[in-house]
């Protein structure tokens, strides 16, 4: 018989909290690109590009998380 994988609450709570922390931060930097296209100085494709790097990197990080979260 094993025992359940249990988390004391604490943790589990700096846990959720570091992991709404990650994220706001991916979004603080989505929002600067924005600002940084907006302002229409820099040529190309290349914010746009960033953005979506950025975007792809909060949802493979968030879905990461989620997995190890749920076990």
């Amino acid at each position: 018989m094993s025992l359940p994988n249990w988390t004391p609450p604490l943790t589990k709570l700096r846990v959720y909290e570091a992991v709404y922390f990650l994220n706001r931060s991916f979004e603080a930097a989505i929002n600067a690109v924005d600002r940084l296209e907006r302002l229409e100085f820099f040529a190309g494709d290349y914010l746009p590009a960033l953005k979506t790097q950025v975007e792809y990197l909060r949802a493979n990080a968030n879905s990461h998380l989620a997995e190890d979260l749920q076990e």
